[in-house]
C-alpha cells in the first residue's frame, strides 16, 4: 500500500505522540492552535459532507467490507483508534465469528465514527477538518 505524504506525516506525529509526556503533549497542543490561529484557513476539500455508502456485494467478506467502508466515509480520517477497532473485528472473524455480525459491527463503528465527526464539524461551525 502507498502511504500518502499526509498519512506518512500523521503516522510519525502520532508515534512522537506516544514518547511525549503530559506536560510536552501539552505543549504541542499550544503550538498547533497558535499555528492553526497564525495560518490562513485551508480551503474546503471535495470530501463529501454525508457518507457515500455502497451496497454490501453478495458473499462479502469482512475485509472487503472494511475496504467498502473506508470509501464509503471520506471524511472520517482512518486513525489508529477507528483502524484497531476495525483490525479487531477482523481477526474476530479469522478466529470463527460469524461474517455478517462481524460487519455488521464494523459498519455500526463506522457509523459511529461519522456521527462523531458531524457532531464535531457542527459544534465548530463546520470547520472540523477530516480528523475525528
Amino acid at each position: 500500500m502507498v502511504m500518502t505524504t499526509g498519512k506518512r506525516q500523521l503516522k510519525a506525529l502520532l508515534e512522537a505522540w506516544e514518547r511525549l509526556g503530559d506536560s510536552e503533549r501539552e505543549s504541542v497542543v499550544h503550538f498547533a492552535r497558535f499555528l492553526s490561529a497564525s495560518c490562513p484557513p485551508i480551503p474546503e476539500s471535495s470530501v463529501p459532507e454525508a457518507p457515500v455508502l455502497q451496497a454490501p456485494v453478495p458473499g462479502e467478506t469482512a475485509i472487503q467490507a472494511l475496504k467498502r467502508l473506508k470509501r464509503g466515509y471520506p471524511m472520517i480520517e482512518a486513525d489508529s483508534q477507528l483502524l484497531d477497532a476495525a483490525s479487531r473485528l477482523v481477526m474476530e472473524r479469522m478466529f470463527g465469528g460469524e461474517e455478517a455480525a462481524v460487519i455488521a459491527r464494523m459498519e455500526a463503528l463506522f457509523a459511529g465514527r461519522y456521527r462523531e465527526w458531524a457532531e464535531l464539524r457542527s459544534v465548530n461551525g463546520g470547520g472540523a477538518g477530516n480528523g475525528v
